[in-house]
């Protein structure tokens, strides 16, 4: 009965995960919502891809508590899926966060994780019946005599904590490279964007833990059941905050600018574009009139749209009249802006905080990193 009950709970445990990712897959497939460019369906698949190797992957674990006549041949699709699922992972983090010029999503990624499946199949197919039945029987179970099939069966914890590091690795380096680039795009980017994807890495790598302490156990079915409580909990926390920002759309993917995009700086001087141009002076004038900077979410997409252009021709067009980012540009104005609301006698009865919400800063740490900045720049100029 105590066993009964044990295999009950965890069948229900690793269920969870299965279960998350299949909520999480049909709301995702209920909406459309600003996916319909190219480089958005790519998120798309993505996550598709992601949830649906989840759900392969814990359902055919969970199952292993009751159906053990299946556990042979459900095997290869468990280690497959096990793999693809972090494959999957690291393709949707590498479409949120690619560049322009980066080289596609190398198809190389899925390569070994399903040649190992089907190596399985046919190393199956090839052994005897009676290790099987041996080894997969009752849960999975080594082998008397069996070193190799042994190994070869367990190993799925050693090579998920191998794919783990490397992805991981793979995911911290794009997500950096990101950070350092997306500054053209996002004025206030620690705020939103920078949260979601660190705690992404916080918990992939907090996730290896549980397949560490598996794959060097010596009893390592005790070890599975008792230790991947941990990685479970965490996976549900991370299918909340992938569903969640996705839906949301709290990502930028910039565009890239054809070779003949060229501006004008508003005395004249013009490079060539096929586009319409920006016009400084008149660029001037809006932020002048419409204060867009008082924003403490503006990104450049809500700028673009109101200028009734595009987001990535707008980046360069601040790159190349004004030598600077966008979050730049929009925390100068931003101080120029609070030096005019403090010497405004009107308001004099704000505090300082007060003042520097009104200049569009989102926080007085957002602030004071750009006088920071602002204070090298001139240091710089000089």
């Amino acid at each position: 009965m105590r066993n009964d009950m044990m295999d009950y709970s965890y069948f229900v445990l690793f269920s969870l995960p299965a279960f998350s990712a299949l909520v999480c897959l049909c709301m995702f497939l209920c909406s459309d919502k600003g996916f319909t460019a190219r480089k958005d369906r790519q998120v798309y698949i993505s996550l598709i891809g992601y949830f649906i190797s989840v759900f392969i992957n814990w359902i055919t674990v969970a199952l292993l508590f009751y159906f053990n006549e299946w556990q042979v041949w459900l095997y290869p699709l468990r280690y497959t899926s096990l793999l693809l699922f972090q494959v999957f992972f690291y393709r949707f983090i590498f479409m949120i966060t690619r560049l322009p010029k980066d080289k596609p999503f190398s198809a190389w990624h899925y390569i070994v994780p399903v040649i190992l499946g089907l190596f399985f199949v046919i190393y199956f197919l090839v052994t005897p019946g009676w290790v099987l039945e041996a080894a997969f029987g009752s849960y999975i179970r080594p082998v008397e005599g069996k070193a190799v099939f042994n190994e070869l069966i367990f190993s799925n914890f050693k090579i998920r904590l191998l794919y783990d590091i490397i992805y991981i690795t793979l995911i911290i380096k794009r997500i950096g490279r990101y950070r350092q680039e997306i500054g053209n795009y996002a004025s206030q980017l620690q705020q939103s964007y920078q949260g979601w994807l660190n705690a992404l890495i916080v918990l992939s790598v907090v996730m290896i833990s549980g397949p560490a302490i598996v794959a060097f156990s010596t009893d390592r079915m005790y070890m599975a059941s008792h230790w991947l409580f941990l990685p479970v909990i965490l996976l549900l926390i991370q299918h909340v905050l992938i569903i969640y920002n996705t839906l949301i759309h709290n990502f930028i993917i910039p565009e890239e600018v054809p070779e003949d995009v060229s501006f004008l700086s508003g005395n004249g001087n013009e490079q060539t574009t096929s586009f319409k141009t920006l016009n400084k002076n008149e660029f001037e004038r809006f932020l002048a009139e419409k204060r867009p900077f008082t924003n403490h979410h503006l990104k450049i997409t809500d700028l673009a749209n109101s200028l009734h252009t595009n987001r990535t021709y707008l980046s360069e067009f601040i790159n190349t009249v004004y030598g600077m980012n966008f979050s730049t540009l929009i925390n100068e104005r931003r101080l120029i802006y609070l030096d005019e609301l403090r010497k405004d006698p009107a308001i004099k009865e704000k505090t300082n905080l007060e003042l520097i919400y009104m200049a569009g800063f989102g926080s007085y740490q957002s602030y004071v990193r750009a006088k920071e900045k602002e204070k090298e720049r001139t240091t710089l100029k000089v």
